[in-house]
């Protein structure tokens, strides 16, 4: 229980430096030093790894660091992007929802996805 909590809190500390709260703004300095540690350090399979773990807030939080993450000015503005299509083992697992049938989703029913639509052609 300590460990999801903990997770869970990690998460939210990840949207506060993006994103600031109520009393501050977000540095642009920190933001970009996460956005190049979250990439380089391998935390984008983490998240998606550990996402079947955190409750439903923290995966509200998580969505929005990553769409953060994604429009962090960067010298390679496209640095998400190029990290998706060079692990697209990742992409796989989330559209296909296999994340869901991790067994701690148990008590959730799959989500039937669409046989051609979904699929990821590789090259």
């Amino acid at each position: 229980m300590q460990t999801k909590d903990e997770l869970n809190s990690l998460v939210k500390e990840l949207k506060l430096i993006l994103y600031g709260d109520d009393d501050s703004e977000p540095c642009e300095q920190a933001c970009a030093q996460l956005t190049e540690e979250f990439f380089r350090e391998d935390t984008m399979r983490l998240l998606i790894i550990f996402l079947p773990k955190l409750n439903l807030e923290a995966r509200k939080d998580a969505t929005q660091v990553v769409a953060s993450l994604q429009r962090q000015p960067l010298p390679s503005r496209f640095q998400a992007s190029k990290y998706l299509e060079s692990n697209l083992d990742l992409v796989d697992i989330l559209i296909s929802g296999s994340f869901i049938s991790s067994p701690l989703w148990k008590d959730v029913k799959r989500v039937p996805t669409s046989p051609s639509c979904c699929q990821v052609t590789r090259k």
